[in-house]
């Protein structure tokens, strides 16, 4: 494959990648903000029915409220001028399906159309309750003017939201009860007045819940009273409403607005929830048309692009070309003189044999360079870190740089008992002693930890902890060490036994200098030898001996 070739396919496929990736960026980015989109529509659209909801129903209660404050009620020789006010108020609110003055035995005293006028119904919750103060009842079936009216177009019976206003006299003695039937047909009329704007935009509906969660209105698909149990609504409290994507039964998903109504004013509510839906595909489907045409536009323009790259690098290429056949030529034909005007490929194998040259010479010396670097920080006994190491390892611990959740456990070794295995057994069993000190080290160790031969049979232990859990697990591994130590050491040609004191300090918990916390560990390790070795002592102010500060860093 000629370099014309690869460079049309490198630059085609790299050209086609990035016109994908962005396409897919931005058509993704184009749904996700036609989905917020549509959703925050849809709440705008639940928010108001839900507000148009309570309004209304504030509206009707302050009506019957108005008309309870009305000194006519109460008084026989005002009847006729009572029952006038509230065949007015039926005729300018058409919502009243019926409006009736109890006395205070129950007894339907006046009523428009004088529809139960004289019956008793102190029974039923629209007496029990009016008495007691305002009430407003949920959405019921007629039960005593069910033969009075004639059924919905739906064929179902005609449904009442019940209004009870309780009515006093001017030196507060009961007079009866003020009540209102409101015809549920004035919550479809709210939800046409809301929808009829929109009546053209791609299938929004919406439902109204009851407190307990049956269905009240919405789509004739779905029966009154049916519990729409699938739906989150214990989640929200009153002027609550929650947006997500749910999948409805028969298993089409939709955009799905659910708020719960909060009243109006000195209207509590009734604890109902209003929902609005759309069906996802409908909702997307222009973002995702977008995303279709984008990915169609941008492999029309790849492919014209590739068209253009391949005449580009044969233009590009046509030096190189040249060059190439020259080679070739020298190559297959070595012993015929090659003309002045074909020096060029003679100069580019040189050239190439030259940087080949220079290329492995510089691999052997950084080779060379990362084998001195990794044995100048390194113990060559012990495989530990050295001073060297330490001093870089201390390199992400400056002074005044306290962390909010790490912290540096120092623990300082020296072993109890190696001089004598030392003098007595001689320097070579000294030596494989502290690289098997040094193995049982490692062993405590976990990742970003880091052991250090000091020098001798001195060590360090430097562990990251989690600043809350510093104090504990560094007096764990303090524990662990002592009695790993004390344990037989099985050498080639000896069984040995040895220990070891420890001093224990923790950065930034002692101070902020991590280097003043390594000599406190170093302070803390001659109080665990003066103290009877084999143990290991945490460092404490009050306790600081007087001993000169040694220097735990190589000199620069």
């Amino acid at each position: 494959m000629n370099y014309r070739q690869r460079l049309t396919i490198f630059y085609g496929f790299a050209l086609l990648f990035v016109g994908g990736l962005v396409s897919a960026l931005v058509g993704q980015q184009a749904i996700v903000s036609n989905k917020t989109a549509a959703a925050e529509h849809l709440g705008d659209i639940n928010r108001q029915f839900a507000s148009l909801l309570d309004l209304r129903m504030w509206a009707r209660l302050n009506e019957v409220k108005t008309l309870a404050v009305i000194p006519v009620f109460g008084d026989r020789q005002r009847d006729p001028e009572a029952r006038r006010l509230l065949e007015q108020a039926q005729e300018f609110v058409p919502m009243f399906t019926w409006i009736g003055f109890l006395d205070p035995q129950g007894t339907v005293s006046i009523a428009t159309d004088r529809i139960l006028e004289g019956q008793s119904i102190a029974s039923r919750p629209v007496f029990q309750e009016g008495r007691q103060g305002e009430f407003i009842g949920d959405v019921h079936d007629a039960v005593l003017l069910a033969n009075k009216f004639p059924l919905l177009p739906n064929g179902e019976p005609i449904q009442f939201v019940d209004i009870a206003i309780p009515v006093e006299s001017i030196d507060g003695v009961f007079q009866g009860v003020l009540a209102a039937h409101l015809s549920w047909e004035w919550a479809d009329n709210t939800q046409s007045t809301l929808m009829e704007p929109i009546a053209g935009e791609r299938q929004k509906e919406l439902f109204i819940i009851s407190a307990e969660g049956n269905k009240l209105l919405g789509p004739e698909e779905w029966s009154d009273g049916t519990l729409m149990g699938f739906l989150p609504l214990e989640e929200l409290a009153p002027g609550e409403s929650r947006s997500l994507v749910l999948r409805w039964p028969g298993g089409t998903r939709y955009l799905t607005d659910i708020r719960r109504t909060q009243g109006y004013q000195n209207y509590p509510g009734l604890g109902w929830f209003t929902v609005a839906r759309q069906p996802e595909a409908i909702a997307l489907a222009p973002a995702r048309s977008l995303a279709r045409n984008i990915w169609v536009y941008s492999l029309l323009i790849g492919s014209l692009s590739i068209v253009g790259i391949w005449y580009l690098s044969g233009w590009l290429s046509r030096p190189l070309r040249r060059l190439s056949r020259m080679s070739q030529q020298a190559w297959s034909t070595p012993e015929t003189p090659i003309s002045s005007r074909y020096r060029a490929p003679d100069e580019i194998q040189t050239v190439e044999q030259t940087i080949r040259h220079l290329q492995y010479e510089g691999e052997q010396q950084k080779k060379a360079r990362q084998l001195a670097e990794q044995a100048s920080r390194r113990d060559p006994l012990t495989g530990l870190t050295n001073r060297e190491g330490l001093r870089l390892f201390l390199a992400d611990y400056p002074e005044g740089a306290i962390p909010n959740d790490q912290a540096l456990a120092v623990l300082a070794l020296d072993l109890d008992g190696f001089k004598q295995v030392n003098d007595h057994h001689g320097h070579g069993v000294g030596d494989e002693l502290l690289k098997a000190v040094a193995n049982r080290l490692r062993m405590e160790l976990r990742v970003g930890q880091a052991g250090v031969r000091l020098g001798g049979d001195e060590f360090l232990l430097l562990l990251p902890l989690p600043m809350a859990q510093a104090e504990n697990i560094a007096r764990i591994i303090a524990q662990k060490v002592l009695f790993a130590l004390t344990q037989p050491f099985e050498l080639s040609h000896h069984t040995v036994e040895i220990g070891t004191s420890i001093g224990l300090a923790i950065w930034p918990i002692d101070h902020e200098d991590v280097l003043l916390v390594l000599d406190f560990a170093d302070k803390a390790l001659y109080q665990a030898k003066q103290a009877g070795k084999r143990r290991y002592i945490r460092w404490k102010p009050c306790e600081l001996p007087r001993r000169k500060q040694r220097g735990f860093l190589p000199k620069e």
